[in-house]
């Protein structure tokens, strides 16, 4: 068993590159944040949506952050398996599900609207950009911190 123990971090590494990789790809071919950043300086609805796209975006990655250093600054491992019968999970796991669905569908609706990237690229584009965020958050080492 000692033995096995070397090799976890290293498999979850390159679990985690298995997302890091395609998504870096895509979003270096697509480049979706400079299509963003361009459209937060246009006006009206573009900006309004670019600009949720973004902040949905930055809410999606600090909720994550947020699920995994919870046993840190908790002090006791939640059961994430059963998170509706935890006051604080029940109210972030729902908040953090609604923001990925919605910041990743308005990523797609803003970038094949107001970009010239068109549908099928702004769906691959946006793809990227989740799978190489996910996977990046994905490799920050997880506290496990017990109360014994």
């Amino acid at each position: 068993m000692a033995s096995s123990s070397p090799s976890r971090p290293f498999a979850h590494t390159v679990k985690q590159l298995k997302f890091v990789l395609p998504g870096s790809v895509t979003v270096w071919l697509f480049r979706p944040l400079t299509h963003i950043w361009l459209l937060l300086d246009e006006d009206g609805w573009t900006r309004l949506s670019a600009g949720l796209s973004l902040a949905t975006g930055v809410l999606t990655l600090i909720l994550f952050v947020y699920l995994m250093l919870l046993p840190w600054f908790r002090g006791y491992q939640p059961n994430y398996r059963q998170w509706r019968d935890s006051g604080e999970l029940s109210l972030v796991v729902p908040v953090l599900t609604g923001s990925i669905v919605f910041g990743y569908f308005l990523l797609v609706f803003t970038l094949s609207q107001f970009s010239e990237l068109g549908i099928t690229k702004s769906l691959v584009a946006s793809t990227g950009l989740y799978i190489l965020s996910f996977g990046l958050v994905g490799l920050f080492p997880v506290p496990n911190r017990r109360l014994e």
